[in-house]
């Protein structure tokens, strides 16, 4: 028996329970989301530290203003939701 190479109306489903296939494709595209996040901000403190920019020390004690922090937070939102959309057109 072959499987069908084309999908119609969504992705096909992997498991028997479809919130199964909906958490895991969750979970792949956090942790894709997170280790993107990840090497770009290893790159930047690896360059700062690099040319003596920063050091560990200023890293660990920084704290945003309100303006950044709002920022951030409006972006970690964002992050939320296109985690949870993920699932979202997985096969029922």
């Amino acid at each position: 028996m072959a499987l069908s190479r084309k999908v119609k109306g969504g992705r096909k489903s992997f498991y028997s329970d479809p919130e199964l296939d909906r958490l895991l494709a969750r979970l792949a595209r956090l942790m894709a989301e997170h280790w993107s996040v990840k090497e770009r901000l290893l790159t930047i403190e690896a360059l700062l530290k690099e040319q003596g920019l920063i050091t560990e020390e200023q890293i660990d004690a920084y704290e945003p203003d309100e303006a950044t922090e709002a920022s951030w937070n409006a972006q970690r939102d964002q992050l939320i939701r296109s985690v949870l959309e993920a699932g979202r057109n997985v096969e029922s």
